[in-house]
């Protein structure tokens, strides 16, 4: 029991640190050694970095290619272990792939009086339709 632990904490300081350094890697704009640290520390079972890696597919780079599937997958796995990016993305990625029914689920929420979802809503709406609302 007390090696499971010993060995939880070192994989847990190992993802850390190739999160780390996936960080200073993709500030230097080193996107694919940024994104091998990602990978590996999600191998490791690093919540941030599986983030990172959901939004690498998410965009693609030239030697990763875009699977949003693949960047949803991961941003679902991330938002249930807690991580708020992750649940931001994973509902900004239903708004780019499914924008009607999205907006149709803000004014369902809007209509309720709730205020986040009315701004969402008009917000929304004016990108969909610009013209409409510019009135």
């Amino acid at each position: 029991m007390a090696e499971e632990k010993e060995t939880d904490t070192k994989q847990q300081k190992l993802a850390k640190e190739l999160r780390k350094k996936g960080n200073v890697y993709k500030r230097l704009n080193l996107q694919d050694l940024a994104f091998e640290n990602f990978e590996q520390a999600t191998q490791l079972g690093d919540t941030k970095s599986r983030t990172n890696l959901a939004l690498y597919y998410a965009v693609g780079t030239p030697k990763v290619k875009r699977d949003i599937a693949k960047s949803k997958e991961l941003f679902k796995i991330s938002a249930g272990e807690g991580d708020s990016l992750a649940t931001i993305m994973l509902e900004k990625l239903e708004e780019f792939l499914y924008p009607n029914k999205v907006l149709n689920s803000y004014k369902d929420t809007a209509k309720n009086g709730n205020i986040p979802a009315q701004l969402a809503y008009a917000t929304l709406y004016k990108r969909l339709y610009p013209k409409e609302s510019d009135d």
